[in-house]
This record gives C-alpha cells, structure tokens and sequence, in this order.
C-alpha cells in the first residue's frame, strides 16, 4: 500500500516544485515601507516655509510668519518638528526683522538660519533648544547654506560668505557674471552644493547666452569654485525664446543634474511650462536635457537619481492636479515617457523644497485647502510619501478632507536641446556688520512661541525605509522548501 501512494504524492509534488523553482527567480520584488504622513501648522496668520533639513530625528524648517495688520509685517521663523514623536519641539520668531528665512542648516549641535530682510539678507545661528548664539547683518539677500567639512558656505543674490560655527568669518566675497549684452550683474545662486573639494553652484539671469530683450530673456548658468572660493569655470546655458530657471543641484559620478522649469514664448506670451532636466559633466561641457510636458504649469525644487530612476519633486497644477499639488515625477534618461504622482487636497498645495530618505521623500511647502480654505492665508505643510504609494492619508480633524495621492503614467518626456558658452565672472571682497546677543543693540531678538499642529492618522511619525529584501521569490523559495519537507515526512511515513 505504502509504494503507490508515495508513487502519486511524488507525481503531485515534483512538477509544483519545479513550477515553484522555475518562476521563483523571474518574480518582481515587493516593498513594505511605512504609511504616509503629513502635519499642518495652525496659527491665525499667513506663514509659508522655504527651507528645510532632516536631521537624525527631527526635521527643521524655516519660513516667515505674518501677523496682518496695516503694517508689512513678516517675521522670519525656524522650527524644531520631532519625526520620530510626531510633534513640534519649538518655534521661533526673529522678531525685530521683516523679512523671511530661506535656508536651514544643521552642523556640529547648531541651527543656522539664512534669509532676507528689507535692506539685506540675514545669518544667524542657535544652539538646539533654539537659543540665539551670533548673527550677522548681510548687504545683499541670502538663500541658502551647504556644508563644507568645518566650514559652511552661505550664498544668494550676488553674495558668498564662508565662515565656521562658531561665527569666525573665512572670506566674504559679492559674485558677478558678465551677460551675453557686456553687462556686468550679481549672480544669483539658487543652489549650490560642495563634492570633492568643489563647490558647485546653479542660478540664472537676463541675457546670460541670449542677445534678445524682454520676455525669453532668462538664462541659466553653472559655476564651479574651489574652497576658498576661487572661481574655477563658469557656463551660461540657454535659448531663443525660451527662460531658464534652474532651482536645484544634484552629482552623481561625473555628472551635474540640474532641474527647475522652463517657459517657451511664441508672439509674445507662454504657450508652454515644462519641468526641465539637464546634465553636464563635471567640467561644465553639457550632455543633454529634457523637458517634461504637463499641460498646465509645473516646476521642480529638488532630484535625486537612484539606480535607473531620476526622481523630481516639485508642484504641478492643470494635470489631474487641483489648483495646485505637490509632485513627484519618475523617469529613465532617454525613455520618452515618465511617471507623475500628485499629492494634496484639490485646493492650493506648493512644494517649496524635498529630503529624499531610504524609503521615501520628505516633502515641504505651503497649503491653502485646510486652514482657512480658500482663503488667502496659507500655512506650512510637511508631508512624507513613502515611495510608489498612491490612495488617501486621513486628518486627525473629522471636518478635513483626507490628502489624496494619485498616479499618472502618461507623462511625456521629449529631448531638450540648449546652447551652452563659458561666462566671465569676477570676486569682490564685500564687508558686512556682526551682531551678538551681549550688545546693546542687536537685530536677532528672538520669540518662543508653540503653535498648534494637525496631524494624519495613524499619527505622523518615521521615514519608511528602502525597498525591503522581502520579495515574491523569497517567498516562493520558502513555499519550495515546505513542500519539500512535507513530501520528506510523507515518504518516511510511507515506508513504516
């Protein structure tokens, strides 16, 4: 009795088994990442963040509060938001300044903090809890900061400051380009970034490689600078008819990646807003480009290339979007087509800038579709999508709408072609006033304020991670190996 019927369990397990061995290799992997997030901060004022930068477990962003009245009153702020608690640490306001925060950093246990006001730019620095440590008044609007080992680097219109954490002032120094007219103007960096000694930075201007006045007149252009910030190259980058506005950075390798948006003029008026792509190798010869199409208006802040994939991240509107949404577009060099994901409520969302994580994308901006909806008063926005998620991230608020994430996959992507010529830039040593919090007289007084925060539920919290080793064939692999030990059961069975 016992041989026939391992005869016929043989018969059955054999042939599932190899089935199970064959398919297993040739299955696609899945993800498990953690749910979406996002928090709102309610307070009874327009604020709006510009800024942002994800430490180990707290992100910090910057922006500028305004309290109405007849007076033009911003205020610059920076923020402490506990990623790991889902909660806001603290909020702080400068408040003898108006104006409004661009940039934040995070080096060495202090928070610096850059921007403009009425008759400048500004950079302060703060110990953790948010206390005030130095600052300086600058002649001319600051953007931005990047790191540079010791150092750190602050840039904007026409401005380079090179100092330490503790306030020692390296160099100073205004940037100016020579346009393709003669003229001489400030360079205004949007984004720079330091690798391998280098310093790389992306901005635009009037008439940089074209001649023709008017609307069409913008042009981009890269300019690379050693760590004293002696200018190495610069290129300007551009066309006919068409305006360059290049926001963001990114090396990968040998190459530069440049992203932002681009307007095309026909008699005189926009007919199109596409999201633009560009390479150059690191010696600023260009490579290509491309131009993504949406329909309506777009623009991208910041990118990140992993494996195959160029992510964008920027907002959207006129493509399934509402007024306005936040947005991540996917797409492979050369492929001719991309994927796009929009996020927000069907109002008014606008990414202001991104931290990629392991897993997902950080995401930061403004919204006007929950707080005072409709109304002209928008308020800062975080949200965290885990990567390829799409559906609904509910509010702890019953009488909010949920977040909605949809997906596009008939995004358009054409080759974009750009003329590039190498540019004259020229360094001045420039000269601006320090303040303290020991003087008499010092413009950084600071003011502890917490205001309210809402939440999604499941309560926001953690950054997801990569895509996780967990794979269909790993579990194929498994229900192989149980088949096999269930026959090797049967069969010792059998025999007895």
């Amino acid at each position: 009795m016992g041989e026939p019927r391992l005869n016929t369990l043989l018969i059955v397990c054999i042939p599932v088994i190899a089935v199970i061995a064959l398919v297993a290799p040739l299955t696609c992997t899945l993800y498990e990442g953690e749910s979406p997030w996002a928090v709102v901060v309610v307070m009874n004022c327009s604020k709006r963040v510009y800024g942002g930068y994800l430490g180990q477990d707290d992100f910090y962003f910057c922006g500028y509060v305004y309290f109405g009245g007849r007076e033009y009153t911003p205020r610059p702020f920076v923020a402490k938001y506990s990623v790991a608690d889902g909660g806001l640490e603290w909020f702080k306001t400068f408040e003898d300044i108006k104006g409004w925060s661009y940039s934040v950093l995070v080096a060495g246990g202090r928070v610096v903090v850059t921007g403009l006001w009425s008759r400048g730019g500004f950079i302060t620095c703060l110990d953790s809890s948010g206390n005030l440590l130095w600052g300086y008044l600058t002649p001319k609007q600051l953007y931005g900061l990047t790191a540079l080992g010791d150092a750190i680097l602050a840039y904007g219109n026409g401005q380079l400051i090179l100092l330490r954490l503790d306030g020692e002032v390296l160099r100073s120094a205004s940037l100016e380009i020579k346009n393709a007219l003669g003229e001489w103007s400030s360079a205004n960096i949007c984004y720079a970034v330091y690798v391998d000694g280098k310093i790389y930075a992306v901005g635009y201007g009037t008439n940089i490689v074209s001649t023709r006045r008017g609307l069409g007149s913008f042009d981009g252009y890269l300019i690379c600078l050693d760590e004293s910030l002696k200018v190495l190259w610069a290129v300007g980058f551009g066309n006919e008819n068409i305006s360059e506005y290049p926001r963001y950075l990114d090396v990968v390798d040998d190459s530069l990646y440049m992203c932002g948006f681009n307007q095309v003029y026909e008699e005189g008026r926009v007919v199109s807003e596409d999201i633009a792509l560009l390479e150059f190798r690191a010696d600023g010869t260009p490579i290509g480009g491309e131009a993504i199409r949406i329909g309506g208006h777009g623009y991208s802040v910041a990118l990140r290339i992993r494996g195959g994939s160029i992510y964008l991240v920027g907002s959207v509107s006129g493509y399934g979007a509402g007024s306005s949404d936040f947005a991540v577009i996917e797409l492979q060099k050369g492929a001719g087509n991309a994927t796009l994901w929009t996020i927000g409520g069907g109002e008014e969302e606008w990414c202001s800038g991104a931290v990629f994580t392991e897993g997902g994308i950080l995401m930061y901006g403004l919204t006007r579709t929950w707080i005072n909806k409709g109304g002209k008063h928008p308020s800062p926005m975080i949200v965290y999508w885990p990567l390829g998620y799409v559906g609904e991230v509910k509010w702890n608020k019953s009488d909010w709408e949920s977040i909605k994430v949809k997906s596009y996959k008939d995004l358009k992507a054409s080759p974009y072609r750009f003329i590039a010529s190498p540019l004259s830039v020229r360094l001045r040593t420039s000269y601006f006033k320090a303040w303290a919090p020991n003087t008499k007289e010092h413009m950084f007084k600071v003011i502890r304020s917490i205001p309210s925060i809402a939440v999604t539920e499941p309560k926001g919290g953690g950054l997801g991670t990569a895509p996780s080793p967990f794979s269909i064939s790993a579990v194929l692999a498994a229900a192989a190996l149980a088949t096999l030990i269930t026959v090797y059961l049967v069969v010792r069975r059998c025999r007895r």
